[in-house]
């Protein structure tokens, strides 16, 4: 199992967790809306049972019916908020290395995006100084592929572009969840939920 796959599975790990307890308390506010929903309409109901039976019968299924939209969109933006967290931890968690968890992440990130020739890193100011170096080493260990550290800064909380001639890789943190994001939320929506 890869580093990355440790990583990604602490977290999920630790998001399963939290997200069980967010859903419980979900749930708990789900019911108690609806039993207040419920409440509600008990006593509209009996008021409108003097004037109309048929009419009371009708706005208790419309009632109904809201309560149980409303209570199906509240927990569908608690799964998205359950599932937004899942990666804000995860960027939280990548920018929270040491610093040669984050060389020998960025730089298994980085093997399969440099080209034979030259290859410029880009990195955000503190990764610079602190890892910059160590990641150009990692990295230039096929003779064809030069790495070389750009001297230009990114504004980015984590991560890397590299820069190929014309062409420039995005590997930073945010850039990199975006496409995990794609490729894994349906399994994070079945482990949470």
């Amino acid at each position: 199992m890869s580093g990355i796959d440790l990583i990604i599975e602490k977290i999920i790990s630790q998001a399963n967790k939290q997200a069980d307890n967010e859903l419980k308390y979900v749930n708990t506010k789900i019911d108690k809306q609806f039993k207040e929903q419920q409440k509600r309409f008990k006593r509209t109901l009996e008021s409108e049972l003097a004037h109309a039976k048929v009419k009371a019968q009708e706005e208790h299924k419309r009632v109904i019916a809201g309560a149980k939209l409303e209570s199906r969109k509240n927990l569908l933006q608690t799964k998205v908020d359950l599932i937004n967290e899942v990666f804000d931890k995860t960027l939280e968690h990548l920018m929270e290395l040491s610093v040669d968890e984050k060389v020998n992440f960025l730089t298994n990130v980085a093997k399969g995006s440099l080209i034979v020739g030259n290859n410029e890193l880009m990195l955000n100011d503190s990764d610079t100084k602190d890892i910059g170096s160590k990641l150009v080493k990692q990295l230039s260990t096929d003779k064809t592929k030069k790495v070389s550290l750009c001297e230009k800064t990114i504004d980015v909380c984590g991560g890397l572009v590299i820069r190929n001639d014309k062409i420039q890789t995005n590997l930073t943190y945010k850039a990199i969840l975006r496409v995990e994001r794609e490729k894994l939320e349906g399994e994070v929506v079945k482990l949470l939920f």
